[in-house]
């Protein structure tokens, strides 16, 4: 075998012939460059020294680029269709060749060896479609503990597999109606996503937006195409089925806080509801016979369409623990193991199986914000009821909605951190709004829910590097069932690990990583705030070896082995990452 020739580059020129690309791109580059490296940037071309070269070709598509070395030359060419592409061009020059198995923070020297690397998302975009559980029948369904607190209450196991989207059919379908809500599906399972949380399809009346309606029973005949209400919810069905032969679970939103003023059932009815005020006419709960036709007509509904479960809105403060959990026991009973999912925090008391908002916090992202995230899940601060953050931690499951309806603003920004390093990497059950994996921005309507989606945005390279990153992410997680669906009965013995980091002037950086890990393999996921050098020592000790055990250090992002030796050999690693990226390795203990 020939011997791969490599060559330490001393002093390099900067080449940019190209005045479309973008000067935020060159300086982060240059900057990064001379952070990593000990590497002198020359102000001109000097013959016989290298150079580097970042280019736009007009004949490269705008989501490709390529990487090359060529030792005999002293080139290295980043070459791509579009600024973007030469941004992630640079960012995969940097991996390969910056990352290292050490704890010197010191600038290493650029070592260089001849190779070439293509990656075009357009033609070759990540398909995680086969990755996605598989979905199985109630009767195959197992029920596992689901919370320390209560020994008798149990949720499906398929909640360990799932990773959620919240969807408003009125903004996110082309035509805003499940005539083309199929494609929606598709999105997701090519994604890898397995659950839809399906915003209220119930009947607004052209006045309300679905949280606004008139009532559980009734169906939007705009999204349906029909004012008859048995076929309403007959075309729910068709989609949830579509929907679980593509292995995809959906949950049906609904609202329990009332109805809209003027809807027929308070004529019908007016010992239902409270009086009116400025929101419509609540459902007054003390009224027997309102609870006894709600279950009815949640069950009825369930049943019907064949949905997974509920997102229960407004929950445990609407219709309570008692409804639902008659709806619970009649579903169970009719053998439909569903999953219910309160909007706030409760006491779960056998009734609900996870919360919107299991991740709570006095600030959003608290976990960027000074809260370290293992050691919270471990101690249960921030997670379930906010006045009992000390007691927290306690079920098998919880969600962390990085994006819902409610909020006024989308936090993603096509921040990989907040995709990833929160929801896709982290011990929760991911839920986010959809638009955050392709970087939608937030338009000026208040909140999220009402923000128009702009499909169109896959068709910009920036975007769509985003959203292929994010596949990339999700493949990760599918792919490693043995670390990334073990929930333990008691959540604050999932299997994390936190791992300081600090930066080459060594200030230890406000967020941490961690370490999520099985019997012998782990994956570390290190968060960036801001373009720079990380280091952090890898807890080896989290993973069972032996002194001579070979452990092979693999950047997921490069998919390129970085070492490979015993635990006193690759007891750290140093990265170059941009802003809002991840550093996202795999740290295997090599069979004896």
């Amino acid at each position: 075998m020939k011997k791969q020739v490599t060559k330490t580059i001393s002093s390099l020129y900067l080449y940019t012939p190209d005045s479309r690309l973008d000067l935020e791109t060159l300086e982060r580059f240059r900057y990064l460059l001379t952070e990593c490296f000990d590497v002198d940037l020359l102000p001109e071309r000097i013959e016989d020294e290298w150079i580097c070269v970042l280019m736009i070709e007009d004949d490269i598509d705008p989501m490709s680029y390529t990487v090359s070395v060529t030792v005999p030359f002293r080139e290295i060419r980043i070459e791509a269709g579009s600024s973007a592409a030469v941004w992630e061009g640079a960012a995969y020059f940097l991996s390969i060749f910056g990352t290292a198995p050490t704890a010197d923070t010191a600038k290493q020297a650029l070592v260089c060896h001849s190779c070439a690397y293509t990656r075009n998302i357009r033609e070759n975009p990540v398909d995680n479609s086969r990755l996605v559980p598989v979905f199985r029948s109630e009767k195959e369904t197992q029920m596992l503990p689901a919370d320390a607190a209560h020994s008798d209450a149990l949720s499906p196991d398929w909640l360990s597999g799932l990773i959620m989207a919240e969807v408003n059919l009125s903004t996110a379908a082309s035509d805003a109606t499940f005539r083309t809500a199929a494609a929606l599906v598709d999105f997701y399972a090519s994604m890898g996503v397995n659950c839809i949380w399906l915003c209220p399809v119930n009947n607004r009346d052209n006045i309300g937006d679905g949280y606004s309606n008139r009532g559980p029973h009734t169906i939007d005949f705009v999204y349906t195409d029909t004012h008859e209400t048995s076929e309403g919810w007959s075309v729910v069905r068709k989609f949830v089925d579509y929907a679980h032969r593509r292995q995809i679970r959906v949950l049906l939103d609904v609202v329990s806080w009332g109805v809209m003023k003027g809807s027929p059932i308070c004529a019908g009815h007016p010992e239902w509801f409270l009086p009116a005020d400025e929101k419509g006419r609540r459902f007054n709960w003390e009224n027997e016979s309102l609870r006894k036709w709600f279950a009815d007509m949640t069950v009825e509904n369930i049943l019907f369409t064949h949905a997974d479960g509920c997102r229960c809105d407004g929950e445990p403060y609407g219709a309570g623990y008692e409804v639902w959990g008659e709806i619970r026991r009649r579903l169970y009973e009719s053998g439909k193991k569903v999953i219910l999912m309160s909007e706030y925090p409760t006491e779960r008391n056998g009734v609900f199986d996870i919360e919107q908002k299991g991740v709570v916090g006095d600030v959003p992202s608290p976990f960027l914000n000074g809260a370290d995230l293992a050691d919270s899940v471990h101690s249960g601060t921030y997670l379930g009821i906010r006045d009992k953050y000390e007691n927290g931690g306690t079920a098998r499951y919880y969600a962390n909605s990085i994006t819902d309806h409610n909020a006024p603003e989308r936090s993603v920004s096509k921040s990989r951190i907040q995709m990833g390093y929160h929801g896709i990497f982290a011990p929760f059950i991911p839920i986010w709004f959809f638009g955050d994996e392709f970087g939608q921005a937030q338009a000026d309507t208040g909140r999220v829910y009402d923000s128009p989606i702009d499909l169109g945005l896959l068709e910009v390279p920036k975007n769509r590097f985003f959203f292929e990153d994010i596949k990339r992410m999700i493949r990760i997680r599918r792919t490693l069932h043995d670390i990334f669906d073990s929930y333990p009965d008691d959540h604050r013995d999932a299997n994390i690990v936190s791992v300081p980091v600090h930066t080459a002037d060594h200030t230890v950086t406000p967020t941490n990583g961690y370490l999520r890990y099985s019997d012998r393999r782990g994956i570390l996921v290190i968060p960036s705030a801001k373009d720079g050098m990380y280091c952090c020592s890898i807890p080896m000790d989290t993973l069972p070896h032996e002194a001579d055990s070979q452990i092979c250090i693999t950047d997921l992002i490069s998919d390129r082995v970085v070492v490979q030796g015993t635990a006193n050999e690759v007891s750290h690693v140093l990265m170059p990452l941009f802003k809002n990226r991840l550093g996202i390795f795999l740290i295997d203990v090599l069979p004896m």
